[in-house]
């Protein structure tokens, strides 16, 4: 067997998603005090989550800290950049700017921050449903990402949006409990009777 001189391997570039968790995942370590085992992972981040283990690299770099808050606001939200933009009130490319880490103006990140605490204690329950959550009406025809977006209070748009999103949940359980012993056969359509 004839053995070569180690030569390095060529890095490769890791993505958004792979930064995110590996950041996640460094925060949670931190954060266990080495009390690590996979029955504590899986009680404290679910299934393994990016979006709650993103939560604990936000105890980082200031700036990175606020870029990982971005993505898990527009992960839960299912926000395109464009209505990112919308929501600050600034361009696509500024989003961009910041997801790459450069540094956000003052009031940005404040309000970055209000919608991330606003988010942070409903995160298993937004990150189960389904659609896009942020053009929910929460007030008349206004939207989430409307009211968001106007400058209004982000705890209470986010929790008019929670209210919103458990009073449908539990409709459609009991509609699905009330439907339960229904047969799918109803037969079919009399074509005759109908002329």
């Amino acid at each position: 067997m004839t053995y070569t001189a180690w030569q390095p391997i060529a890095p490769r570039r890791a993505t958004l998603l792979q930064n995110t968790a590996a950041a996640g995942l460094i925060g949670f370590l931190a954060g266990t005090g080495g009390d690590v085992s996979r029955d504590r992972i899986v009680t404290y981040s679910g299934t393994g989550s990016i979006i709650v283990s993103s939560l604990n690299a936000v105890a980082g770099v200031p700036v990175q800290g606020l870029t990982v808050e971005l993505n898990v606001v527009r992960q839960l939200l299912r926000l395109s950049i464009a209505e990112t933009a919308q929501l600050f009130g600034v361009s696509r490319p500024t989003i961009y700017s910041w997801e790459k880490g450069n540094p956000f103006g003052h009031k940005n990140s404040a309000r970055l921050r209000a919608i991330f605490n606003a988010l942070t204690p409903h995160l298993k329950f937004l990150e189960i449903q389904t659609g896009r959550i942020a053009h929910r009406a929460i007030q008349g025809r206004t939207t989430l990402l409307q009211k968001l977006a106007e400058g209004a209070d982000a705890q209470q748009a986010i929790m008019k949006l929670v209210d919103l999103l458990v009073q449908e949940t539990a409709q459609r359980e009991r509609l699905s409990l009330r439907l339960k012993g229904r047969t799918g056969d109803l037969g079919a359509a009399d074509l005759d009777a109908l002329g």
